[in-house]
């Protein structure tokens, strides 16, 4: 039986970069790489004669920066799209605004002849995912988003929120959404450091409620958000003077620190209403804490297939019963919101 190869057009400014990307990715049985562009205008016209599966698109062009080129990709013909980025501030910016309009995921470039292994390693994991990514959905308009509420239940005192590829889009469209009275909120979201407090930054701009990278022995109060550090797990904890957010550089479960397994399992030791949710993200965090956070009483959300770009950690999390209710981004981000209002409508913690 024959398999269609995944389809790959590379584009970045520099000759030694797309070089380096095709070789990397030419040794992959599964892949072919139908086209290289060095500029905006060249991609344009090898999208539109190709029409590749995947790409991979440098956040600087000469004609064109690789965001606008992106914007206009996602607007006419949406691409599962693999950014290629220098860990420089504005590359930082670049790549997350990249992120948020759909971009698929991001690999660092090669830092010296120590990181190039790394970074052939990291492109093809991620090129394979981003072939297998949804990319183009379309959030209803918030007036018309539906809400998925039932009757009994409480106000969650905590929050928590495991994520990973696609992440990034997903946290901006639920997190813009919540009011400045949101329960606290913790969030696992697998991303470099400096990727993480520039996210952070980038969303205390645009939200009501306080968000900042977590601290190690921080309070967690009404109207707090707060993301793990690239590189450590986020461990919420009861202490004498109320709930507090603590820092862990325990090994990595599934690979991944930050961990959604640790943050949730952390969770389902607290005596206190909760509410764990699983975003978009490939493999399997957070599903394991996920069905101890549920086994402890927490209610547990996962966001569906239709509108997750990966519906790894999600379908998981709902093969191994650890799930009350899946529900697309826009329900969770209305169900997430009515949280905010003492008065709101209750949510129903089934069985």
């Amino acid at each position: 039986m024959n398999i269609k190869p995944i389809r790959i057009a590379v584009v970045d400014d520099s000759r030694f970069m797309r070089t380096l990307i095709t070789e990397t990715l030419s040794t992959l049985p599964e892949v072919e790489i139908v086209a290289t562009a060095g500029t905006a205008a060249e991609a344009r016209e090898v999208i539109r004669t190709h029409a590749p599966d995947v790409i991979t698109l440098d956040v600087e062009l000469p004609d064109m920066n690789g965001i606008a080129l992106l914007e206009r990709i996602m607007a006419l013909r949406p691409t599962a799209t693999v950014m290629v980025s220098a860990f420089t501030a504005a590359g930082t910016d670049a790549t997350l605004a990249a992120l948020e309009l759909g971009a698929v995921d991001v690999v660092a470039k090669p830092d010296g002849s120590f990181g190039l292994m790394g970074f052939r390693a990291k492109l093809r994991e991620k090129v394979l995912a981003a072939a297998a990514a949804h990319v183009g959905y379309q959030p209803v308009p918030r007036a018309h988003a539906t809400h998925y509420g039932s009757t009994t239940g409480t106000r969650p005192e905590l929050i928590g929120i495991a994520s990973s590829t696609g992440g990034v889009a997903a946290l901006s469209r639920i997190l813009e959404g919540l009011a400045e009275d949101t329960p606290p909120i913790v969030i696992s979201q697998h991303m470099p450091a400096n990727f993480v407090l520039r996210f952070a930054e980038r969303m205390q701009t645009r939200c009501r409620p306080d968000v900042a990278v977590a601290t190690d022995g921080e309070q967690l109060d009404v109207g707090m958000i707060r993301l793990a550090p690239g590189d450590l797990h986020v461990v919420p904890k009861m202490r004498p003077h109320g709930l507090v957010s603590t820092l862990s550089n325990a090994p990595p479960p599934c690979g991944h620190r930050p961990s959604g397994d640790v943050m949730f399992d952390a969770m389902a030791e607290l005596d206190m209403v909760r509410c764990g949710v699983i975003l978009t993200g490939m493999g399997r965090d957070g599903a394991n804490g996920l069905l101890a956070l549920r086994r402890s009483g927490g209610l547990c959300i996962a966001q569906d297939e239709a509108s997750a770009v990966v519906f790894g950690m999600p379908r998981v999390a709902c093969e191994i019963n650890a799930v009350d209710e899946v529900l697309s981004l826009d329900a969770i981000a209305a169900r997430l919101s009515t949280f905010s209002q003492p008065s709101g409508r209750k949510v129903r913690i089934s069985n």
